[in-house]
């Protein structure tokens, strides 16, 4: 399946996308991967160019002055993505090793890489109600669900146990992110 077709088929039937992709190799979940936050950086790349040109207009801030800056955003962007997919692929491989067995590395790094795709695409749109943000906040709980259908189909285990393992790596992950950011917060009170 293209491209194109496999993000269709996410969207719209993942189950049977899933069940389809499980004969992809990790070379094509990744390119998978890179393609969808290419649409993600050029959405971030037309927002910042946008911005460049209100600052032109508005303030006579030169063009110049702030293209670094995007530019520099948009790799760290790009770096940041895979390195979230890398940790999340380790956790999830992780517990569902320990839980399931599994059908190997491979097939989780697939399973977390396909199942990004509404969080790499709702997650930057910074659309809030009552303080909450509402987008990257749908994008975080419909890719929970297809990591879970991802984990079932491509490590052969039931929803129950293919939820437990995606569930788990979601507290383990936010454990640790919590975990970093109080460390930091206290090391800073420090000094």
């Amino acid at each position: 399946m293209a491209i194109v077709g496999r993000l269709k088929g996410i969207i719209i039937n993942p189950i049977e996308t899933f069940r389809d992709a499980k004969e992809d190799n990790i070379g094509k979940a990744l390119t998978y991967f890179l393609f969808i936050v290419s649409i993600d950086l050029i959405i971030l790349g037309l927002l910042i160019m946008a911005a460049l040109i209100a600052d032109l207009y508005y303030y006579g801030i030169p063009l110049e002055t702030h293209l670094t800056s995007g530019i520099t955003l948009i790799i760290y962007m790009a770096v940041g993505w895979f390195i979230v997919l890398g940790i999340a692929s380790v956790l999830v491989h992780f517990v569902v090793g320990r839980l399931i067995g599994g059908n190997g590395w491979e097939e989780t790094v697939k399973a977390v890489a396909y199942s990004a795709t509404p969080l790499v695409l709702l997650g930057w749109l910074p659309i809030f109600i009552h303080g909450i943000p509402i987008l990257p906040l749908i994008g975080i709980v419909w890719s929970l669900v297809l990591c879970i259908i991802g984990i079932r189909e491509f490590h052969d285990t039931t929803t129950w146990r293919a939820a437990v393992a995606a569930i788990l790596s979601v507290f383990i992950i936010f454990a640790l992110v919590l975990l970093f950011f109080t460390k930091n917060q206290n090391s800073s009170n420090k000094h």
